[in-house]
């Protein structure tokens, strides 16, 4: 290859993760598996209006490694999950039986679509809970939809689901509501 051509593309070795195949143990523990992928990432070099822009030309898997990530589940009180909160820790908390679990997890890690326990109730596609609205309980609204402010335990009608916050994809699942009202 001239050297005119060897300018023209540029090869690097890229590392990927993501976090999937989520699952409980029951009430005692979360667990996810960690994915690193490493790929030789070649770009074609291109200059439009003197900006040097790569164009992505080929991906090669070179590696995957699947890391186990497991995360205990200690009963706590609703106190306890506002302190983490104020405290900006990185938290999953699970309701299940009027009880809250909960275990610190990576700020980077993304449960929202992982139908962990199930679909979210509130809104799954087809069969969205008429009380989907923000109008007051007595005129068919729910006051989940109405709080700004997100906290599972709050809500005494929630019977299971889980909420992750203070992470970069905090989400809010609700599995089974004793409000739940099919459209």
């Amino acid at each position: 290859m001239s050297k005119l051509e060897s300018k023209k593309f540029e090869t690097r070795r890229e590392q990927r993760q993501v976090n999937r195949n989520f699952k409980l143990e029951g009430v005692e523990t979360l667990i996810a598996e960690k994915i690193t992928t490493t790929y030789e990432v070649v770009r074609k070099i291109e200059h439009i209006n003197n900006r040097k822009e790569l164009v992505e030309v080929s991906k090669l898997k070179l590696d995957e490694k699947v890391q186990r990530l497991t995360f205990p589940l200690t009963e706590v009180s609703a106190r306890a999950v506002d302190g983490y909160r104020r405290e900006g820790v990185p938290s999953f908390v699970l309701k299940k039986d009027d009880k809250l679990y909960y275990t610190e997890i990576p700020e980077d890690i993304s449960i929202e679509n992982s139908k962990l326990l199930g679909v979210h109730r509130c809104a799954f596609a087809g069969h969205e809970c008429q009380r989907l609205s923000a109008a007051k309980d007595e005129k068919g609204g729910c006051k989940k939809v109405r709080d700004r402010v997100k906290r599972i335990e709050r809500y005494p009608w929630i019977k299971v689901g889980y909420e992750t916050f203070n992470t970069k994809y905090d989400c809010f699942i609700v599995i089974e509501c004793s409000h739940y009202e099919h459209r």
